[in-house]
């Protein structure tokens, strides 16, 4: 509004008036004369933060200035909002999503209020429920149940967002030492004898790679051919040792884990 030197507001036009943006957001604007003394101008920022507005009315600086507005983010766009998804999961293992609600121009919201859906199908099938945190972020979880390739889609307000849908590859989970399993077959004396165990998670499913230690324990026995006692050496069964027990990676035997247990020859002794 222009004003006189007695702040008395003119009633026409005429005057050459310039915005000056500074801030987040730059830019220089002519103000549109209404021609009953007042001049307006409007500027659209693209970035979220502080601006101050400077104007002058032929040339000299508008009393009170500069002016200074905080600019927010706009609604919600689905094009512009993204999602933080693992690429890899874990049978077992909760799979965390976080979608971060933004602009048209890529602005992160600060605000809740947007429906945000997440829908899994693929080797498992959800639909978690979205918890609005109330600051433009969304969070949920799902917990595979089986090995394979999960395929996420994720929505806002009902359109698919940036991304979606996303791809999380699962894995078996850690080894479950109730749900693996060993074969131990029959030994002979002199001869090593080797026992494979299958290292699976607590569904079941094989783990795919090792790292595991397997170690015999008293459960897990094997027979051994041995010769039997002379009475008239008076000489008793003979004992025997386990010489040597060792847990072997190798790039062949991805699935299992093979442990080899070698018996020495027997050898008598005397009571």
């Amino acid at each position: 509004v222009a004003r006189d030197a007695f702040g008395n507001q003119l009633s026409t036009g005429g005057s050459a008036v310039v915005v000056f943006v500074t801030g987040v957001n730059l830019g220089n604007f002519n103000a549109t004369d209404v021609g009953n003394g007042t001049y307006t101008i409007t500027y659209s920022p693209t970035a979220v933060g502080s601006d101050d507005l400077a104007a002058t009315i032929g040339g000299a600086a508008v009393g009170g200035g500069p002016y200074t507005t905080i600019v927010v983010a706009g609604a919600a766009n689905a094009l512009q909002t993204t999602a933080v998804v693992p690429a890899a999961g874990a049978v077992g293992s909760a799979t965390s999503i976080t979608v971060t609600a933004r602009d048209a121009n890529g602005n992160p919201r600060t605000t809740g209020g947007d429906t945000v859906v997440v829908n899994v199908t693929g080797a498992n099938t959800a639909t978690p429920t979205v918890t609005d945190n109330g600051d433009g972020t969304y969070s949920t979880s799902y917990t595979p149940t089986a090995a394979g390739t999960d395929n996420i889609a994720i929505t806002l307000n009902a359109a698919a967002i940036s991304g979606s849908p996303f791809t999380s590859e699962v894995g078996a989970g850690t080894a479950d030492p109730a749900q693996s399993t060993a074969t131990v077959p029959a030994g002979t004396v002199g001869v090593a004898t080797a026992i494979v165990v299958q290292a699976v998670d607590g569904t079941g499913t094989p783990l795919g790679t090792g790292g595991e230690i397997a170690r015999p324990s008293a459960a897990v026995r094997t027979r051994a051919s041995l010769p039997r006692a002379d009475p008239a050496r008076q000489t008793a069964m003979p004992s025997y040792r386990t010489e040597r027990l060792e847990h072997r990676r190798t790039s062949w035997f991805k699935h299992v884990m093979p442990v080899i247990i070698t018996l020495p020859r027997a050898v008598p002794r005397s009571w």
